[in-house]
């Protein structure tokens, strides 16, 4: 079973996939974000920024999680392929390449199912320096989301609660429900 978190940062994502991974034994998904700025000598976003170096990690995150993803039959995953992607096109658009669209749309194919996470629902930006505050940011990030996922509608769970026990709940059902139609 392959499942995929989806929306912007802050709306519980990774807390869920944790869930999901220990609750029905599945791996977690470890590259993102803060593993890729790691490995290319980063602390975090703004120190890659000012180095100029947002499309080079755009291309070696979407790459790497590609990789890691296609290499097994079982995964859970806080951030879809089109997360990354969607990123990619409010911070760099013009350097986008062919590769990392074909990638997002071959991950979202190969998963199961979608969990979405809507900043309408919850949101916590935490102090986190690599996460953006702004508002319209995480406005824009989600219309291309939505604009994706219809594309994949009957993948995608909605996710409508804001407290963690009834997040964790609906997904919890939708996988046994899933699991029992396989």
């Amino acid at each position: 079973m392959k499942i995929a978190f989806t929306g912007a940062s802050g709306t519980g994502k990774t807390t869920l996939a944790k869930y999901v991974s220990e609750t029905f034994d599945l791996p977690l998904n470890p590259v993102g974000c803060r593993s890729t700025l790691k490995e290319m000598g980063f602390a975090d976003i703004p120190a890659m920024e000012a180095a100029g170096s947002r499309a080079r990690f755009q291309e070696r995150l979407s790459t790497r999680k590609f990789i890691w993803e296609s290499d097994r039959t079982d995964f859970v995953t806080d951030r879809s392929g089109f997360d990354d992607l969607a990123y990619a096109m409010l911070e760099c658009p013009l350097d986008i390449q062919h590769d990392q669209i074909w990638r997002a749309r071959r991950m979202l194919e190969d998963v199961d199912l979608i969990f979405w996470c809507p900043i309408s629902v919850y949101q916590k930006l935490d102090g986190d320096p690599n996460r953006k505050v702004s508002s319209r940011y995480h406005a824009a990030f989600e219309q291309l989301l939505e604009t994706v996922l219809d594309q994949y509608w009957s993948k995608v769970v909605r996710i409508n609660s804001a407290e963690l026990e009834h997040r964790k709940s609906q997904v919890a059902h939708e996988i046994d429900q899933f699991k029992g139609f396989r």
